[in-house]
């Protein structure tokens, strides 16, 4: 019988809120698109069991989708919070980066994360799964971001400014939090390199 790390359980945790929670927020958010698309395109739907099947089918594609235009989201974080940190806190990357420059497999085409990450999780299954924790808080709040975007824009066109300034409170707060969860984690990971050398 195979014996599970606690590593491989956050793997799929990070999955779970990376993809699963933001696709299912966006599905529920636009919840009555559904008699427009099953009956006139799909087929209808009958029972709730059929429902939440549709549903958590909906929810694990839109969640792919979301994450692949999250993608974007890095773009912004690394030249504007990541800079803005690493002015005032300084980075931890030029300390990490002669621990992997004499490996036979290193490349600068690889970003160093990937190498820490790949690091830490040879050497300590606690550390990797804090470290797991951190990039699934992450990836949610990145998720979470991309699906309140195409909400706020389903509210402007629908003239409800009220919500549509709600929503934009939670956007500008889910962005911070993404940004402030990724941070931590790579300085985080940097960390553990340094003391598991």
């Amino acid at each position: 019988m195979a014996e599970y790390k606690p590593s491989d359980f956050f793997i799929g945790i990070v999955d779970f809120f990376a993809i699963l929670l933001p696709g299912s927020l966006l599905c529920f958010l636009f919840l009555d698109f559904e008699s427009k698309i099953f009956g006139p395109v799909l087929p209808a739907l009958n029972g709730d069991v059929q429902r939440w099947v549709a549903f958590a089918v909906a929810s694990y594609i839109s969640g792919h989708f979301l994450f692949a235009i999250g993608g974007a989201w890095d773009h912004l974080y690394d030249n504007t919070y990541r800079k803005y940190k690493t002015r005032r806190d300084g980075d931890l990357s030029k300390s990490v980066t002669p621990l992997f420059a004499g490996h036979p497999g290193y490349s600068d085409k690889i970003p160093l994360v990937i190498w820490a990450t790949a690091f830490v999780r040879a050497k300590s299954d606690a550390a990797a799964s804090e470290i797991d924790r951190l990039e699934a808080d992450s990836k949610s709040f990145r998720g979470l971001s991309v699906a309140l975007v195409f909400f706020s824009i389903k509210l402007a066109f629908g003239w409800h400014w009220w919500a549509l300034l709600l929503v934009l409170v939670l956007l500008t707060l889910s962005l911070w939090r993404y940004a402030e969860r990724r941070w931590r984690r790579v300085q985080l990971t940097y960390t553990y390199c340094l003391l598991l050398k």
